[in-house]
């Protein structure tokens, strides 16, 4: 069986994200890709460094240290995904810089008091469940500028965007609509007067 040719798919995606950046009238230097590289080999990661791949997410603690240990000598901004467990944050804000799925406002000061003492500052994704769906996580959309607004001042948590999980639908009204609610919450934190809010990404 081949192996799969890692640098050939991050350039297809490349050119994907380039095509639709020029249909919609941006940049491609708006956009940050994240390659998701759970379960992959160091070798893969490898390979997508080299051809100029700077972000890599993963959802397994374990994982993610030995890949850390392993690439110590690659500057990699590595991002935690899925999940939250207050257990494992102590561990995850030793390692990461960004934090994506953060959920609920306990998280937050967790992340705080955690990053604080390893005298680092961790970037955080807030989740918004867009979906309306009680499975999945996230703050409600109808009070989440509200929450956002009555947050404390952090020293080491850094508000970067919004994130969410849409509905699982090939209805691309629905989908439309539901990426349409998350646009305008960002957008709204974009206007907020915060000290520790430096949005620039919608995911």
């Amino acid at each position: 069986m081949n192996s799969p040719d890692y640098t050939a798919n991050l350039q297809r995606v490349q050119t994907w994200i380039q095509d639709a950046c020029l249909e919609a009238g941006r940049s491609p230097e708006d956009v940050e890709l994240i390659a998701v590289s759970k379960t992959k080999p160091v070798a893969a990661i490898r390979e997508v460094y080299a051809a100029g791949q700077r972000a890599f997410g993963e959802n397994r603690m374990q994982e993610l240290q030995q890949k850390m240990d392993e690439l110590a000598d690659l500057e990699i901004k590595w991002h935690f995904l899925g999940n939250i467990q207050t257990n494992k944050l102590r561990t995850i804000c030793h390692r990461v810089d960004v934090i994506q799925s953060v959920d609920k406002v306990k998280y937050l000061h967790e992340i705080e008091k955690r990053a604080g003492a390893a005298d680092r500052t961790i970037g955080v994704y807030l989740q918004v469940n867009i979906s309306d769906e009680p499975q999945k996580g996230g703050f409600e959309p109808d009070t989440f500028l509200e929450m956002a607004s009555e947050l404390p001042t952090f020293e080491h948590v850094r508000i970067e965007g919004v994130m969410a999980m849409a509905s699982l639908t090939h209805d691309q009204d629905v989908l439309k609509g539901q990426f349409q609610l998350l646009h305008s919450l960002f957008n709204s934190l974009i206007e907020m007067d915060h000290p520790n809010f430096d949005i620039k990404t919608c995911s």
